[in-house]
């Protein structure tokens, strides 16, 4: 795998120097539901890094416990969205190809 095998031996690659690239492919190639799986799948882990970052303490467990408390609301959201992008996909077809009827599940 190219990312792997290269980008991550590479200490002189940066992501952010093809940022403007990746915003591009992900506005016009991604539909909506996948530009917005992707947020939620940033955004889960930056809170658990965030979270993970703060060590319990009488200043903190209050703080920290709602923020654990809400966290099955936001994983709930996420899946809420991977299950639209899925029926999504469901039927895709390249141009105006119709599905045979083992690609729709009918034999």
């Amino acid at each position: 795998m190219i990312y792997k095998d290269y980008l991550l031996s590479d200490p002189s690659f940066s992501w952010e120097e093809y940022q403007e690239v990746i915003s591009l492919i992900e506005d016009r190639v991604l539909s909506k539901a996948e530009r917005a799986l992707m947020r939620w799948e940033k955004t889960l882990h930056e809170r658990d890094d965030f979270i993970a970052s703060i060590a319990y303490s009488l200043d903190t467990f209050e703080a920290k416990d709602k923020m654990l408390a809400n966290t099955p609301k936001l994983w709930d959201q996420y899946e809420s969205i991977l299950e639209r992008l899925s029926k999504e996909k469901q039927g895709r077809t390249h141009g105006d190809l119709e599905e045979s009827a083992s690609e729709k599940g009918d034999i």
